[in-house]
């Protein structure tokens, strides 16, 4: 009992078992109609210990039937508590996606452990604050053929005569995009030649235009100038790709949104 009590089941017992909301669940059972339910802090406080250890169904069942600690955690004196039907965990967890409680608690008992363990909420360190996007990692030949792509599908689009005035070998790159042997699926060993050969396209397509003020005002032209000088530079009239590890971790990451950063640290 010592050992439970000083273990994470102790922890669950005084200050998650309170505060579970047994009161808006009681709400839709009836006193007289139907059977009676189980018990509702060992019920609810079972589905709360299925998330916090990632169980499914049957886990969750074995869990509580045979585990001691869980025993001790949820308060279950009655044996008869110790075996419950899915059919009844599927309920509670109905009501609480339904009536919104699982937010309600979670905040409840934060806030409890807060008390508790007399935590500042006051400061935050800021890089503890870490936003994984869902959205691609492309790797360099896959950003620098994109924005490149992109450039050429909007000066065909607008400035038809100057497109068909490029070099075939650069036009060619607009009509690859869903090509397997694109710039972009480029093989490990490959890939410095391949980002070398975007680069020099990239540069050659920034030489070609800088005086056209009208190609030099869109957006996929000021893309692709950004991108080149985060990636390359220019050395003896020659264009050089910088390694990997100078590049800036505010640097672009994916077409998709221009504002995203890459956590060296984090990743």
């Amino acid at each position: 009992m010592s050992l439970s009590k000083k273990s994470w089941a102790g922890l669950f017992r005084e200050q998650f078992l309170p505060n579970l909301p047994v009161g808006p669940i009681a709400k839709h059972f009836n006193r007289k109609i139907g059977r009676p339910t189980k018990e509702l802090f060992t019920t609810c406080g079972a589905c709360i210990l299925q998330q916090i250890f990632d169980l499914t169904d049957s886990e969750l069942r074995a869990q509580l039937a045979f585990n001691q600690q869980w025993h001790y955690a949820l308060d279950i004196a009655d044996q008869d508590d110790h075996v419950i039907s899915l059919k009844t965990f599927w309920t509670i967890r109905q009501i609480f996606v339904y009536d919104e409680l699982a937010s309600k608690t979670f905040n409840k008992i934060t806030d409890e452990l807060i008390k508790k363990f007399n935590v500042s909420t006051d400061l935050q360190r800021l890089d503890s604050v870490h936003i994984n996007s869902n959205m691609a990692c492309l790797g360099r030949v896959r950003l620098l053929s994109r924005i490149c792509t992109n450039f050429l599908k909007s000066l065909k689009r607008h400035f038809p005569a100057l497109y068909d005035s490029l070099s075939d070998t650069i036009r060619t790159r607009s009509q690859k995009d869903e090509d397997p042997d694109y710039f972009g699926n480029a093989k490990p060993t490959a890939a410095p030649r391949r980002l070398l050969d975007i680069a020099l396209d990239i540069n050659e397509l920034l030489e070609l235009f800088k005086g056209n003020p009208d190609v030099c005002a869109k957006y996929t032209y000021k893309n692709m100038q950004r991108v080149f000088f985060e990636h390359c530079s220019i050395e003896n009239e020659k264009v050089v790709v910088k390694p990997a590890k100078e590049i800036p971790s505010d640097s672009w990451q994916n077409p998709s949104d221009p504002d995203a950063s890459y956590d060296g640290h984090k990743g």
